[in-house]
């Protein structure tokens, strides 16, 4: 099975991209979630331990979609 998206990457690469596009996209959505609290009355956003504990959940979630796509990579490489 040939795939289009870079070929010539490794799967150590492709994981480590993966991690940091979900790390970025967490990073993102918690932005968001603390310019929404600066808004006068009640947006119904989380504290600050809510933000600590949706970072982690962004970080888990990223760490396993890397393990999946370095993984992926890997089956993906060897199927060549």
């Amino acid at each position: 099975m040939r795939t289009n998206f870079a070929p010539s990457a490794s799967p150590r690469s492709f994981a480590l991209t993966a991690f940091f596009v979900g790390l970025g996209f967490g990073a993102i959505n918690e932005t968001i979630e603390f310019l929404i609290t600066l808004l006068p009355g009640d947006s119904n956003v989380g504290g600050f331990s809510n933000t600590g504990w949706d970072l982690v959940a962004n970080t888990l979630g990223a760490a396993t979609a890397s393990l999946l796509a370095g993984t992926l990579g890997t089956r993906l490489r060897l199927e060549e």
